[in-house]
This record gives structure tokens, C-alpha cells and sequence, in this order.
């Protein structure tokens, strides 16, 4: 009886406490739940941490990418810069890094590679200057082409360093930087252009875009530059009256703007607005090559060594200082210290087969050069003058035979009538005096050869003083002349 009831017991509490259908499944909902959670924990984290920093949600958790777009040696730099200031970074905070020519190739190169949260860089050139407004042109179309790719309505974070005060509408944020110039003829004339389309008052035209400026600049009348005449400083220091002859009588320090002289000159008073401004067209390249584009490259190398270094601190934080690493101790610190070539081997190769074409024709006019003067040696049983060179030797022998030659057409131009033609002599093939060929004549004449001809005393190498420097400029045009004649024949 005893077991019997126990056994029914038993049966009772397993009835009683097995689990109902409906608690099975909530089971499984909260198991899933739980493995869900720990699926997707680095998406979770990386979603909250973005929560508290106030960014997009919908980047990718994958490590970040950033291109660096602006011309070539600034980009260049930066790649390198910003490749060594994160090569110790761990992979949860590391960037890839590349760089492109916004002005070239980095829609071709880079923009089929755009992701959701990419970074992108680029430097704009001051498009309110006339010679950089189409570059400036050139690189927004290239940013907003790159910005304009979307996946689920985000696309790259871009951001734009450069002068001009304007924001393109698909960036993430633009960074103006400060003028510490005067304005150039183009920017006087825009904002100009400005005060009088707000009615007088002040306003500035870092608002327009590119192709607004362009338009602006192309269709600016000469009128707007009226009335501007550099003020006059009667008590000038002496230091800039010494300086004024070299930079003339209206320096850039009385100017408003660069150029304001051209308006008032009378050189360039039929110009119109446009054309006084392409005037300016060079030195404008030649700030943005040396200037403008060093200045962005400060700019840049500021921004990225912040990004860098508070990536760097934020590990010792978060650890008690545990983590952490020393960005200026990277990988390439222990390296061998060469320098690259600044021409390219093809470049060298071409140069090297101009110079060896140079060489072979001036080897080819020596030996004719030296037959030539030999054969007319013979003929005029001249025989080589010893001097204290070789060199001086042959270039005596040379001025003799021209001597000789020169004397022989006087005497045969005296002997001819005026009406005929005198002919210059010179030897022919059998050995006799003939008339002197018209490419000698041609030669010793386009050389400025002058008559008479230096005698051989004259010759700077056969005395024993140094010769003057008129003899030594004759003694030059006539070596010339020789070598030109003697290439002339063999043609």
C-alpha cells in the first residue's frame, strides 16, 4: 500500500510541474533572443557607442576606409602621414588609407568603391580667383559624384579644406580657411559684384557656387573698377623710396587689391574686365602651387594628427590603462633612410637617346669639320701650326684656311666685273681653287663671321697672354662658321 502511494505521488508531481506547450515556446523565444543578443553584441556596441557620439547609425562596422583627394604631392603626403600615424592602431580603430586627384582620376579609381561611412578628404582650390575656378569646379562635380552614391539613404561622410567659404550641400562639413593676402583683381571684382546686388551693403561671395563664379567673372564690366586710384604717400620712409624703382611707382602696399594699377594705366585701358584678369592667370597658379596648396596641407596634417591621437588615448581610458600604444613609434621607424629617384627611369632613357643623337651629329660635323679643313690645307700647302695643344693646333690650321679662302674670293671679286655674280672660293674635288659653296657662305654668314678674319697671332690659344675678349668672340664665330659649312657639304 505503502509503494502505491507513493507511486501515485510520484505520478501527481510529474503531472504537476512538466511544462505546458505554451511555456516550451517561451523558452525557445527567449533562448533565441538570448543568442541574438550575442550574435549581433558588436553591432549593439557599435550602434550605442555611435548613439553617444551623435553619428549615423548606419555606417558599416567594418573597418573604415578614407580617400585623400587633392593634387598630387599633397595627397601623397597625407597618405603616407596618415598610413604611419595609424599603423599601430588596433583593428577595431584602424583606417585603410589611399589618395587620388580629384582633378583626374579619383572618380575613375575610387568612386565605384564608396560605402556606407567612408571617409573622404579633399582640398579645394580658391575658385574666387579667375585661373582656379574651373579646377575648383573640377573638384566639387568630383566630391558631389562620390557623396551622391547612397545605400539605404546614407552614403560617405566627406569633408572640404580650402579658401573659398562656400559648402557643398552633400558634405558632412567644410573647413575655411583664414586669407592672409591681399585680393586678387578677380575677388575685389566679386565682391563688388556683391555690395551691388545687396543694395550697397557689405556682403560677401563665399556663397556662390563654382559655376556661379564663373559666370560672374566672364560676363564683369570694366566699370567696377572706376573711380580706383592707389592713394599717394607723400612722407614715405627712405627704405621705400629705395625699393620704389624696383617695384615701380605704385607698389602692392598702396593697393587695394593685386592689379589695381592695370585699371587706371593706359596701357590696358581698352581691356575689358576679363582680360585684366587673365593677366593675373600665373601668379594665381603660382600661389595655388606654392601657397595655397602648402596651407591645406598644414590644415590637413592638423585635422589627422587630432583624429589620430584621440584614437590613440581613447584605449588607455577604457582599460585603466591597460591598452595602448605610441603612434610616432611605428613600423617604419627602423628602416633604411634612402630617397627615391625624382625621375622615372623612362624619362632618363628618353633623355639619354636625345643626348646620344646630340652627341653623334656633333661627332659627325668634327670629323667633317677636320677632312674639310685638311683637304683645303693640302691644296693650299699649308702645313699644321705647332702649338702648345693639340686643340689649338687644329682650330690655327682652321682660321688659316678661312684666311686664305676669305683672301682668294677678295682677289676674284676684285678681278670679276660689277655686273657678274662674285663667287666665293673654295677647293674642288680634283685639288683646284674653286668657288666657295653657297652653304659655307650661308654658314660663315648666319655664325657672324665678321672680315677680316682674326690672324693667328690673335688666337687666344697661341700667345702667351690671354687674348681679348673681342679677338676670343671672333675667334668663336669663325670655329663656328667652319663646323656649320662643313655640316652643309656633307648634307
Amino acid at each position: 500500500a505503502a509503494e502505491a502511494i507513493s507511486g501515485s505521488l510520484a505520478v501527481a508531481l510529474v503531472e504537476r510541474c512538466a511544462p505546458t506547450p505554451a511555456a516550451l515556446s517561451f523558452k525557445y523565444v527567449f533562448g533565441t533572443l538570448d543568442a541574438l543578443i550575442y550574435i549581433f553584441l558588436p553591432i549593439w556596441t557599435a550602434w550605442l557607442l555611435r548613439v553617444i557620439q551623435g553619428r549615423p547609425l548606419l555606417h558599416r562596422v567594418a573597418g573604415r576606409s578614407l580617400l585623400i583627394g587633392d593634387i598630387p604631392w599633397v595627397a601623397q603626403t597625407l597618405e603616407a602621414f596618415v598610413s604611419k600615424t595609424f599603423s599601430l592602431a588596433y583593428s577595431a580603430a584602424t583606417i585603410s588609407v589611399a589618395s587620388a586627384n580629384p582633378m583626374d582620376h579619383l572618380v575613375h579609381r575610387h568612386t565605384h568603391r564608396v560605402v556606407r561611412g567612408s571617409l573622404l578628404a579633399v582640398g579645394r582650390p580658391d575658385g574666387r580667383l579667375n585661373a582656379l575656378t574651373a579646377s575648383e569646379n573640377t573638384v566639387c562635380l568630383a566630391v558631389n559624384q562620390a557623396s551622391s552614391i547612397q545605400n539605404f539613404g546614407v552614403t560617405c561622410e566627406s569633408i572640404t579644406i580650402g579658401h573659398n567659404p562656400f559648402k557643398l550641400p552633400l558634405t558632412s562639413a567644410a573647413i575655411h580657411l583664414p586669407k592672409l593676402r591681399k585680393d586678387f583683381m578677380s575677388e575685389y571684382a566679386l565682391e563688388l559684384y556683391c555690395k551691388q546686388q545687396a543694395g550697397g551693403r557689405s556682403k560677401d561671395a563665399g556663397g556662390l557656387t563654382a559655376s556661379a563664379l564663373m559666370g560672374i567673372l566672364s560676363t564683369m564690366d570694366l566699370k567696377a573698377f572706376k573711380g580706383i586710384q592707389p592713394p599717394e604717400q607723400k612722407n614715405k620712409p627712405e627704405y621705400i623710396r629705395r625699393i620704389e624703382p624696383l617695384w615701380g611707382p605704385d607698389c602692392v602696399y598702396e593697393e587695394r587689391f593685386v592689379g589695381a594699377w592695370m585699371a587706371s594705366d593706359d596701357r590696358y585701358r581698352g581691356c575689358s574686365a576679363s582680360e585684366l584678369m587673365e593677366k593675373q592667370s600665373q601668379l594665381q597658379e603660382i600661389y595655388e602651387g606654392r601657397i595655397a596648396s602648402m596651407q591645406r596641407l598644414i590644415a590637413f596634417l592638423v585635422m589627422f594628427h587630432a583624429m589620430a591621437k584621440r584614437v590613440q588615448d581613447f584605449w588607455p581610458r577604457v582599460s585603466f590603462g591597460l591598452l595602448g600604444y605610441d603612434m610616432s613609434r611605428s613600423q617604419s621607424i627602423m628602416r633604411i633612410a634612402t630617397t627615391a629617384s625624382p625621375v622615372s627611369g623612362s624619362d632618363v632613357r628618353h633623355k639619354m637617346k636625345e643626348l646620344a643623337v646630340v652627341t653623334a651629329k656633333q661627332f659627325c660635323a668634327h670629323i667633317l669639320t677636320n677632312s674639310w679643313v685638311a683637304r683645303n690645307a693640302r691644296v693650299l700647302h699649308i702645313s699644321p701650326l705647332i702649338t702648345r695643344s693639340k686643340s689649338a693646333s687644329e682650330l690655327a690650321t682652321q682660321i688659316e684656311v678661312l684666311q686664305r679662302l676669305h683672301k682668294r674670293q677678295l682677289s676674284e671679286e676684285a678681278m670679276a666685273s660689277p655686273a657678274a655674280d662674285p663667287a666665293p672660293a673654295t677647293p674642288d674635288r680634283g685639288g683646284a681653287i674653286s668657288p666657295i659653296d653657297p652653304p659655307i657662305a650661308q654658314g660663315m654668314e648666319e655664325s657672324g663671321a665678321t672680315s677680316p678674319l682674326p690672324t693667328h697671332a690673335e688666337h687666344p690659344a697661341c700667345t702667351d697672354e690671354p687674348g681679348s675678349v673681342q679677338v676670343a668672340r671672333r675667334w668663336v664665330r669663325n670655329a663656328l662658321a667652319v663646323a656649320t659649312s662643313a655640316g652643309r657639304m656633307a648634307v
